[in-house]
C-alpha cells in the first residue's frame, strides 16, 4: 500500500511536487490552495481539497504526511512549521534519480529534485530545496529554507544560510567564499567567488551587489 500525502500550494510548481511525490512511492490524494473559491477544482488530476485556512481550522494534523509545494522561502516555511506545530509531518522527498551521499545529512521537509547531486558530508536543513540538475558538492551548509535553483553549483566548505536563494545556473566556487548569508540573493548565471551578507542581493561575472 502506498503512502498517502497531501501537497499544500496550488501554482506552477505543483505538478512537479506531484511528479516527485509519485516518483518517490506516495499516493498524491489531493491539494490544498489559500484560495477558497478553487475548492473542488482538479488540478493536473488531483483535487483541490480546500484552502490552507480550513486545512488549519482542523483540531490535529496528527498521522497526515504533506508537502509544501511553494517557492517563495519563508512562505513554505512558514506553513510547514505550521504543519509541524499541529501534528501533521512534512515529508522528505528525494527523486530516485538524484545522487545523494549516504554521508550526507537530509533533515525533515527537503525537497531534492531529479538528477540533483548531494555529495558527502553535505548537511540540507529543514524545508529547503535542491532543484533540479542542481549540485551541492562535499562538507558544504545549505541552512534551513533554502533555494539551491536548477543547474547551481555550491562548492565546497561555503555556507548558504537561512531562506538564502542561489538562482538558476549560479556558480558558488570552492575557497573563494565561506558564506551566502540569510534571505539573500544570489541571481541566475552568477559567479560568487566572495561572500555574500546578509539580505544582499548580487548578480553578475563576477557577482557584486545590486541592492
Amino acid at each position: 500500500m502506498k503512502k498517502e500525502v497531501f501537497i499544500l500550494g496550488v501554482g506552477n510548481n505543483t505538478s512537479v511536487y506531484i511528479d516527485l511525490a509519485e516518483a518517490c512511492g506516495f499516493d498524491v490524494i489531493g491539494l490544498y490552495h489559500y484560495d477558497l473559491s478553487r475548492k473542488g477544482e482538479i488540478y493536473f488530476g488531483k483535487k483541490i481539497l480546500g484552502s490552507n485556512e480550513e486545512l488549519f481550522s482542523e483540531n490535529n494534523l496528527v498521522g497526515k504526511s504533506f508537502s509544501v509545494s511553494v517557492g517563495d522561502n519563508r512562505l513554505r516555511v512558514e506553513l510547514s512549521e505550521k504543519i509541524r506545530s499541529m501534528g501533521g509531518k512534512v515529508i522528505t522527498l528525494i527523486h530516485p534519480t538524484a545522487s545523494v551521499s549516504p554521508y550526507a545529512t537530509i533533515d525533515e521537509g527537503v525537497t531534492i529534485q531529479a538528477n540533483a547531486v548531494v555529495q558527502a558530508g553535505v548537511s540540507i536543513e529543514e524545508d529547503s530545496v535542491v532543484s533540479y540538475l542542481a549540485g551541492v558538492t562535499h562538507t558544504s551548509k545549505i541552512k534551513k529554507g533554502c533555494y539551491i535553483a536548477t543547474r547551481a553549483t555550491v562548492g565546497a566548505y561555503i555556507t548558504v544560510d537561512e531562506l538564502a536563494f542561489v538562482g538558476m545556473g549560479a556558480t558558488l566556487v570552492s575557497e573563494k567564499l565561506k558564506r551566502v548569508g540569510k534571505r539573500s540573493v544570489v541571481g541566475a548565471g552568477s559567479l560568487v567567488i566572495s561572500d555574500v551578507n546578509d539580505t544582499q542581493v548580487v548578480a553578475g561575472l563576477p557577482a557584486k551587489p545590486i541592492l
